[in-house]
């Protein structure tokens, strides 16, 4: 302030002693000192000597005509009236700028920083820009890094030849504390001209007229009765530009609305964790995490570390303040806490300031800025998981569109692309803390109905051309949609409740239990149909056979949830527990006698089988179920057991009898004009020329089904007829076309996490590789090949591989072993007849070359083993030769 008032800016002298009130009071609760007020009474009363100015005392020199003069001191040079002045070199003009230091590096954000800087540096009509998110997303240092990145421009490229200045609000409180802030800010780097008694928006504005500056002005959301300054100030300086931070909308219209959300989390898939572990989020817990703990390794904690960034959902506060108890717990009990609330989230940190160290007090400061009629609905609006519409807000809360608009406004909902609505997980779960329990049962009560009336509305879009509109409502609000299943098992455990279980049950099972195997969400699909009949089961439904409203049992409802349940264990590999299900549900079926869950499981039961290999026990299964589809009011029953029908004619190779079944069903689902069906069954009409080595034919069959799959995104099908290409390709010796199609198709499966079609696709490259002649490829990949088939108990896949061993052995002259490889497979009922095909020949010559004792012997030793036993051997022990040539 002394500085300033002797410069002569007795303005800004008085606008620094404000902005030091404001910080005193607002962050120690204290007013200025004695020495301070009279240093302040001073500078009013004009009583601060001015000191001169640079030029004045060279002036002064000038005049005693090179002679020492009393003011410049003894011994200084004195410039002559008639010399010029000698001058430093010059040196690079430096933009001014007041922005602090910070104290860790910036990480990530580089969309949105390139964002910010193209709105305020080629979009002329972005004058005021507003960074809009809640608390600890770092909108702060968002802006700084960004301001930043503006000062280091080239002179030529910078349009804020003026500067570019950082104005904290946080202790401003009024319109007046706001103009002073923004002296005090420009104050550091220049001198502020004094206007007389002029107001201080008067000042400010006639200052800021012909300057070409930005000003970023942080937490501005306890100043909005302010707004209309900036409004002022833009236009009365037209180069001014403005970068804000704020919690909520400034609601002006020149402000540009930008929402910062939490730091980027990518969404990989399964087994893709090491990939996520380079994002941005992850890379600030471990900045953070290395302070506390130098010993920290992201490997060992990888999963834990994803954990924490997922349910903070990437915010960078709530990153950092989780790191900080790393040197109290691991990232384990970390993530754990996190999901147990707020509380968690703090630090005692000194140099951090209060309200920034401890998530629970950036909540309550926004709670705090609320209304009432706010505070109630964003609490109600808590009981959402996830993205949610307008529609489900209104039916379940009673929130307006306009209340929603408002909480969008404040930072506290969020608007997704699509148009759904979502609350910040830590938002959600400190709204959720000020509900009372029985309005908090009231909600989830709600929430349940209205998501399984949801579920029913989107029946009737299943097996039609539109059910692509099913998936996609399903899919933007799936997290509700799994959290009122999850409501439903704990209303029915808890015994007393209003809510008509068994109907909303039912209302949800088919759609619920379609979409997730429709997306190959197997594991999660299976979670929540085991969890069902877990809860169901302990709460006594499966002995409730009493009819509710003349329309279903309890008994009967659990009965259907086993049969999803059983069919995600077949989907996720689990054969034996698939079949042991299977079996135990077919007599509860026939006793319910309701049709379509008998038809289901016994489709569950014939799909089991063929997986298994056990083809001859799956037939009558299917054609029972092909008897009840004529009882049964959709076409796509007949279908789909008459795909089931031509699947095991073609592996058994009656394939003229699995043509005639394939289209007859591809005639149904024609007639339906159900094209996901009818790629798929072009599939299997190309897999069936496939396997009677005729590529020509099959071709069109797969490239029609790809064609099909990909305009409905069925990634499933997509995946099975990359293979069948690939394999097109080996049998038309295009080899190097071949092992693109199967490591393109291995990639998808893997992410899929489909064991049967890895070891398939594996199969293939081992087939292609040795019709290459590279016997090390081929042996790397069928090792892997039949530990997975063996291992998801997919026999077919299995001995697939165990086949292709034996063609192995035969190149490298181990021909007892081929033999008994062969051997094996050839007995073997699980076997597909093309696999035991493209055996005959190999071993037709092997019994024309090798003594009849030696394949008697390998017959016997073959019948002894079980498919365990010739695993082992292959992998481990399968090392026996004879002196021979090598088989080509």
């Amino acid at each position: 302030m002394l500085l300033l008032a002797q410069s002569g800016q007795r303005s800004a002298a008085l606008a620094q002693y404000e902005l030091l009130r404001h910080a005193l009071r607002s962050e120690l609760d204290v007013e200025p000192d004695e020495d301070t007020l009279e240093l302040v009474a001073r500078i009013r009363a004009g009583e601060i000597d001015k000191l001169p100015a640079p030029h004045e005392q060279a002036h002064q020199v000038s005049k005693t005509g090179g002679q020492e003069d009393k003011k410049t001191g003894p011994g200084q040079p004195v410039l002559e009236s008639s010399s010029r002045p000698v001058l430093d070199p010059p040196t690079p003009l430096t933009l001014s700028h007041n922005l602090p230091a910070q104290r860790t590096s910036f990480i990530g954000r580089a969309a949105e920083l390139a964002d910010i800087t193209r709105l305020l540096l080629t979009e002329a009509d972005c004058r005021l820009l507003t960074l809009i998110g809640p608390g600890g997303m770092g909108k702060t240092r968002l802006a700084l890094q960004a301001a930043e990145q503006m000062v280091a421009l080239p002179a030529a490229d910078q349009p804020f030849r003026d500067g570019i200045f950082f104005v904290p609000l946080e202790s401003v409180r009024d319109d007046e504390g706001l103009l002073t802030a923004v002296i005090g800010a420009l104050t550091t780097q220049r001198s502020f001209p004094t206007q007389g008694d002029a107001a201080v928006a008067e000042q400010v504005i006639h200052f800021l007229r012909d300057k070409a500056l930005l000003l970023v002005l942080d937490n501005f959301e306890h100043l909005l009765s302010a707004a209309t300054l900036l409004s002022d100030l833009l236009l009365a300086a037209p180069q001014l530009k403005l970068l804000v931070t704020s919690r909520e909308s400034l609601g002006l219209q020149e402000a540009w609305f930008y929402p910062v959300l939490g730091l980027a989390m990518t969404d990989g898939t399964a087994g893709d964790s090491r990939k996520k572990a380079e994002n941005d989020a992850v890379r600030l817990f471990v900045q953070c995490a290395r302070r506390t703990r130098l010993d920290f390794d992201v490997e060992k904690e990888r999963e834990a570390v994803l954990r924490i960034c997922t349910l903070v959902e990437g915010m960078p506060l709530a990153i950092e303040l989780a790191a900080a108890w790393l040197n109290a717990m691991n990232c384990a009990q970390i993530a754990e806490e996190v999901t147990r609330g707020l509380d968690i989230l703090t630090t005692r940190y000194q140099n951090i300031p209060p309200r920034q160290r401890s998530m629970r007090v950036v909540m309550e400061h926004s709670w705090a800025l609320l209304t009432p009629v706010e505070r109630e609905a964003l609490a109600q609006l808590a009981i959402f998981r996830g993205p949610f519409s307008q529609e489900a807000a209104k039916r379940i809360t009673n929130a307006s569109l306009v209340i929603l608009i408002t909480l969008a406004e404040k930072a506290l909902v969020r608007m997704t692309a699509a148009g759904y609505y979502q609350l910040h997980e830590l938002t959600r779960q400190y709204a959720e803390e000020q509900l009372g329990d029985a309005v908090k049962v009231g909600l989830h009560d709600s929430h349940a109905h209205y998501y399984a009336e949801l579920l029913e509305r989107q029946r009737t879009y299943l097996f039609t051309n539109t059910v692509r509109q099913a998936w996609t409502t399903m899919g933007a609000e799936l997290d509700n949609i799994r959290h009122a299943w999850l409501w439903l098992i704990e209303a029915a455990g808890a015994g007393s409740t209003d809510l008509p279980l068994p109907t909303l049950f039912r209302q949800m099972v088919e759609m619920l239990t379609a979409y997730h195997l429709y997306h190959l969400l197997w594991l999660p699909g299976q979670a929540l149909f085991d969890q069902a009949c877990r809860g169901l089961t302990a709460a006594g439904w499966a002995d409730d056979g009493e009819q509710i409203d003349g329309e279903t049992s309890r008994r009967a409802v659990l009965l259907r949830l086993q049969i999803s349940a059983a069919q995600f264990q077949l989907e996720v590999g689990h054969y034996r527990a698939s079949l042991a299900l299977a079996e135990e549900l077919l007599p509860a079926c026939r006793q319910a006698g309701v049709v379509d869950d008998l038809f289901r499981c016994l489709l569950l039961y014939a799909h089991t089988q063929v997986r298994r290999g056990h083809r001859a026990e799956a037939i009558p299964a299917f054609e029972e179920a092909l008897a009840l589809a004529q009882h049964l009011p959709s076409p796509r029953y007949r279908a789909e057991a008459l795909i089931g029908l031509g699947m095991i004619a073609s592996a058994d190779g009656r394939y003229a009898a699995a043509q005639e079944y394939y289209e007859q069903g591809l005639a149904v689902c024609q007639e339906m004009d159900y094209r996901p069906w009818v790629a798929r069954i072009m599939t299997n009409l190309g897999f069936n020329h496939s396997r009677q080595e005729q590529p020509q034919l099959a071709q069109p069959y797969f490239e029609q089904a790809l064609t099909l799959a990909q305009a409905e995104g069925d990634q499933f099908t997509v995946m099975i007829n990359t293979t069948n290409l690939g394999t097109v390709q080996r049998r038309l010796h295009h080899y190097p076309a071949a092992v693109d199609y199967y490591q393109r198709s291995l990639a998808m499966a893997r992410a899929m996490g489909e064991e049967r079609w890895i070891a398939n696709n594996l199969n293939g490259l081992a087939h292609t590789y040795l019709d290459m002649a590279n016997p090390h490829a081929a042996e790397s990949a069928l090792r892997e090949a039949l530990h997975v088939g063996h291992q998801s108990d997919s026999k077919p896949d299995a001995l697939a591989s165990m086949g292709l061993m034996g063609h192995l052995f035969a190149r490298r002259g181990q021909l007892e072993a081929a033999v008994r490889a062969l051997l094996y497979v050839e007995q073997h009922p699980a076997a597909a007849a093309s696999d035991k095909a493209d055996n005959q020949q190999l071993l037709s010559e092997l019994r024309s070359e090798l003594p009849t004792t030696l394949f008697t012997q390998c017959a016997l030793w073959v019948a002894a083993q079980t498919l365990d036993d010739m695993v082992r051997w292959l992998l481990h022990g399968a090392t026996l030769s004879l002196p021979s040539r090598v088989v080509t």
